[in-house]
């Protein structure tokens, strides 16, 4: 359970058994824009997702300590074909616009820059099949370390929708931690009810000023990398140690039918 506490962001204990702006020309080479200047281009995108993919391809996770490292004294083994791929380019999208907006409410909040032992970074990779030095599992364990020092933060809690309620429970329910033919009704009493609702709360809180965040930067996606979404409560699956999203924000406005445009 400690080992399961510093990996994840937070985890719920399973006792209850997220328009496009006119403008002037579109930029396919841009995955997103956040105010008048800044952006993300898509070469910045396919440079964090091809690492992981090439790592992968090089040192597939058979190959791999539980730390996500090589296998020390034994040959690695190169992948013959096409590697799965853990991650989408959407998810990198969605650490690298997350990141930013959680790095300006931590620094507003007075959260400290994380340590290395804050991160727990291999023990997080290895949990997200991901190669332990890869950019993509630094900035996922930055993320959940800020969002969990935001949480804390939380003097008056937030109000989960039924949308988080049940993002909560399907998570639950997929990893078997609860009965599925329990109503959700039932579900949402029992929590309601628990030490965890508290939990839940906060997350909501969080969630809250992340959109608001989000939604001050000014930020629009292209339609390719959506939809864009980070987690805000995460469990371990307890059957294979996978990281389980249970409560996510979305990061800026979903709106597939909006091109990514420059506003010059």
């Amino acid at each position: 359970m400690q080992r399961a506490r510093r990996l994840a962001s937070v985890v719920v204990v399973a006792s209850l058994g997220v328009a496009g702006l006119s403008a002037c020309r579109s930029e396919s080479s841009v995955a997103a824009y956040v105010g008048g200047s800044g952006r993300i281009t898509t070469d910045r995108v396919d440079a964090v997702y091809n690492e992981v993919r090439d790592q992968l391809q090089a040192s597939p996770p058979d190959a791999q300590a539980p730390d996500g490292q090589p296998v020390d004294g034994q040959p690695t083994p190169a992948s013959s074909g096409p590697v799965t791929m853990p991650i989408t380019r959407a998810d990198v999208v969605s650490l690298l616009l997350g990141g930013g907006i959680v790095d300006k409410l931590a620094a507003a909040q007075g959260v400290a820059a994380p340590t290395e032992q804050d991160l727990q970074e291999a023990q997080l990779a290895s949990a997200l099949k991901l190669p332990a030095n890869s950019e993509y599992a630094q900035l996922y364990a930055v993320w959940l370390f800020k969002v969990d020092a935001l949480r804390a933060k939380v003097t008056t809690p937030g109000n989960p929708t039924d949308a988080d309620l049940q993002e909560l429970h399907d998570g639950l329910v997929a990893i078997q931690q609860y009965d599925p033919s329990t109503p959700f009704s039932k579900f949402k009493t029992d929590l309601a009810a628990s030490a965890n609702m508290s939990v839940v709360r906060q997350a909501a809180a969080v969630r809250d000023e992340i959109v608001k965040a989000g939604s001050q930067s000014d930020i629009r996606i292209n339609p390719r990398y959506q939809p864009t979404k980070l987690p805000l409560l995460v469990t371990q699956d307890q059957r294979n140690g996978m990281i389980v999203p249970l409560i996510t924000v979305p990061i800026g406005p979903q709106d597939q039918a909006a091109p990514v445009t420059d506003a010059r």
